[in-house]
């Protein structure tokens, strides 16, 4: 096995171990395993950023957006 494939590795199990615990809140646990895989040179910042263009993340996203407000004027 090379270098890099032990550091996806242990990164993954990281954030397996993050999520299960629930000591940080899953969006900060994912956006840091990218800010990780970047700084490490893994992932260029344009395949990292890739995954924000998809019409599937800006959809989730913005089921986000409407639930809260939904739920700030009370509608939920």
């Amino acid at each position: 096995m090379n270098s890099e494939l032990i550091w996806v590795l242990c990164m993954l199990v990281g954030a397996i171990f993050l999520f299960i615990t629930n000591r940080v809140r899953m969006d900060v646990v994912a956006l840091l395993i990218i800010i990780l895989f970047v700084l490490s040179g893994t992932l260029t910042l344009p395949q990292a950023l890739a995954g924000f263009s998809d019409p599937n993340v800006i959809l989730i996203a913005a089921l986000f957006v409407f639930s809260y407000l939904f739920g700030f004027a009370g509608m939920l």
